[in-house]
């Protein structure tokens, strides 16, 4: 394979809008005929693949053009509404972190603002004598 071989399947490729089933099974027949033309000429260039075979965009066109209306409205029904929820769920992920992150940003300024105190503590001992203590039955 030739490196022209690959940067015109990228093209091919790139054009298209979703890649369904259907579309890879296109793709796959494709590649399989450019493949045998490379072979066949392995010093093709890439204005010599879009002179046989078409240009990337004009491709994507023609295959467009091939599908039933219904089919094609339906892919583009379903592509908005996969684009709808993945925008919405991007933007409530969005606002939860900046609500997460503005209470972190909270917390951490009350803890500056916070006043640590020591507290004093000291222990007294009261010394007794030992004559003062009743029952001590040890001396």
């Amino acid at each position: 394979m030739n490196k022209e071989f690959d940067k015109y399947v990228h093209s091919v490729r790139s054009a298209f809008p979703y890649f369904r089933k259907s579309e890879k099974r296109f793709f796959s027949d494709f590649c399989t005929s450019v493949n045998e033309y490379a072979e066949e000429h392995p010093d093709c260039t890439y204005e010599e693949l879009e002179t046989n075979f078409g240009h990337p965009k004009d491709i994507v066109i023609e295959y467009y053009n091939q599908m039933e209306p219904d089919v094609y409205f339906t892919i583009i029904k379903k592509t908005k509404s996969i684009r709808y929820v993945t925008i919405t769920a991007i933007a409530v992920l969005l606002t939860l972190f900046i609500i997460a992150l503005s209470m972190i940003i909270s917390e951490k300024r009350k803890y500056n603002k916070a006043e640590i105190t020591y507290i004093d503590t000291s222990i007294t001992v009261n010394e007794q004598n030992d004559d003062d203590i009743e029952g001590d039955d040890f001396k």
